[in-house]
């Protein structure tokens, strides 16, 4: 940010360079908006500051931010307060922005879930772990493992009082959806878990075909209706687009 002036100078000296605006990304899955008004206006204090030295910018990018639950506790984010304040902002503003935000999980992410099997349950040295039908390769949430908290066990409407690991099939210690998460205790083999607001930051964010096994199979809900809008992969899917070493003539394979 201190140096924001000094390298717009460069940019703008660049004749074949058409300066526009400035991208700030400060935040991620905000749910206070007054958070990240505070963040968004010191946004638009660099982009004043940039045009009162005279270099022209009229586009903002705000980046992402505006975050959804992942529980059944925390409050959603107040969008009509947000929209509000940064209204007042803008109308008294001395420079007129076109302004772009990365609203993606906001407008997704609770629309989507993760439904797998138990296929085994295991037990060492005192620790609970639930083996699951799917894995990493299917649901990888890195930083947001704690989301994966937020879940069902379908038709196992007891108390949540056994504490457990979430773990897939794939061969690594590294298949651990998520740790300490409570369950039912009579959670069995065969039982469906539902792992919710997936709609966001879940397949494309996996490590799918990961030792080969397959990615899953999607299905949206309608009007009351399901359709298949993407089938489970198959084995053959790992050879599209693979070429294999051929002849080249000298009767020796080239790789």
């Amino acid at each position: 940010e201190d140096r924001a002036i000094k390298e717009i100078a460069v940019i703008d000296s660049l004749e074949n360079l058409n300066l526009k605006g400035i991208h700030i990304f400060t935040e991620s899955n905000v749910l206070d908006y007054n958070q990240l008004l505070s963040s968004w206006t010191n946004t638009i204090s660099i982009a004043n500051r940039i045009n009162d030295q005279g270099y022209r910018i009229s586009l903002l990018d705000f980046g992402g931010g505006i975050g959804i639950p992942y529980n059944s506790i925390d409050p959603e984010f107040d969008m009509e307060s947000f929209g509000q304040q940064l209204q007042v902002i803008f109308e008294n503003n001395p420079y007129r922005y076109h302004c772009i935000v990365e609203i993606g999980r906001y407008m997704v992410g609770e629309a989507g879930c993760y439904i797998t099997e138990v296929v085994d349950i295991k037990e060492s040295l005192g620790q609970k772990f639930i083996i699951l039908d799917g894995g990493v390769h299917q649901l990888l949430r890195l930083s947001m493992k704690p989301a994966s908290k937020y879940m069902e066990v379908l038709g196992r409407n007891g108390n949540y009082t056994q504490k457990a690991t979430l773990g897939g099939k794939l061969p690594t210690p590294l298949d651990i959806m998520v740790e300490d998460v409570m369950l039912p205790e009579d959670i069995e083999i065969g039982d469906r878990l539902v792992i919710y607001n997936c709609g966001a930051y879940g397949f494309n964010h996996s490590l799918t075909n990961f030792a080969l096994h397959n990615y899953p199979a999607e299905v949206a809900y309608s009007d009351g209706t399901i359709q298949l809008i993407r089938s489970s992969g198959q084995v053959k899917d790992f050879f599209l687009n693979q070429k294999f070493p051929t002849d080249s003539g000298d009767g020796k394979k080239h790789i």
